[in-house]
């Protein structure tokens, strides 16, 4: 119980964290073109962007974390986080697309 508890407590906070960074990078990245940044834009960035990103992002990450508390064997835990890296990069190229497709049709800094 007690283990389970700590995973869970892990994946909500690599959840936010990476929430929070990929609505910091968006805004940082593609928001300094844009004049007026308020509590909205940043609300809609959010939820469009950031929790996306941080789903996938989450996922991998708690998996290689019980990888990492169950598996013994440094052959096989090492097999398992070079799949879970190459699914990380996988899902980081997919993220980019959806998000310059998702900019392309409709601003996200409009309120």
């Amino acid at each position: 119980m007690k283990q389970t508890l700590k995973i869970i407590l892990f994946a909500v906070i690599i959840f936010i964290l990476s929430a929070i960074a990929v609505t910091t990078w968006y805004i940082a990245e593609i928001g300094a073109y844009e004049d007026n940044i308020g509590f909205a834009s940043i609300k809609n960035v959010l939820f469009r962007f950031g929790i996306v990103g941080a789903i996938p992002c989450t996922v991998i990450l708690t998996a290689g974390y019980i990888s990492f508390l169950k598996i013994k064997k440094t052959w096989l835990l090492g097999a398992i986080i070079v799949i879970l890296g190459f699914l990380l990069y996988l899902s980081s190229l997919w993220f980019l697309w959806y998000m310059s497709i998702r900019s392309l049709v409709k601003d996200p800094f409009a309120g």
